[in-house]
């Protein structure tokens, strides 16, 4: 299964309480996330495009590259690839700042930014509801 793959490549070295509620309930999340997924899979999306767009939705819609660089606190996401499938698909533009040219700006389309926000707030209230169960059923 993915989660104990990634754990076990990059947490392998670590002893892990699996008794504990906090480890059984990511486990058990799983679940949420596979089917968080398969709707992305409908929306032609994946969750590494889904939380960029959710940065640059949290940051009204725009940041430079290097900025959204540093909202990614993981080595293993890659920007730039991220964003060429975003372009690709009519959700973001990248444009050079006007007043220094260096800077590049990445920007969720004016005519998509409402349907960006709609799949951002579906798919929170999909992990909030899921979650809230999971907690009740503890």
């Amino acid at each position: 299964n993915e989660l104990s793959d990634y754990i076990e490549r990059y947490f392998g070295q670590y002893t892990f309480d699996f008794s504990c509620d906090y480890v059984s309930y990511l486990l058990s999340s799983q679940e949420l996330f596979r089917n968080l997924k398969c709707y992305l899979n409908m929306c032609q999306l994946t969750l590494e495009e889904l939380y960029v767009l959710g940065i640059l939705n949290l940051h009204k819609g725009q940041l430079t590259v290097k900025e959204l660089q540093g909202e990614f606190h993981h080595p293993i996401f890659a920007v730039s690839p991220i964003l060429k499938c975003l372009i690709l698909k009519g959700l973001v533009k990248k444009e050079r700042f006007e007043l220094d040219e260096r800077r590049v700006i990445v920007t969720i389309k004016r005519e998509k930014f409402s349907k960006v926000t709609m799949l951002i707030q579906a798919c929170y209230n999909y992990l909030e509801k899921g979650i809230q169960v999971k907690l009740n059923n503890k």
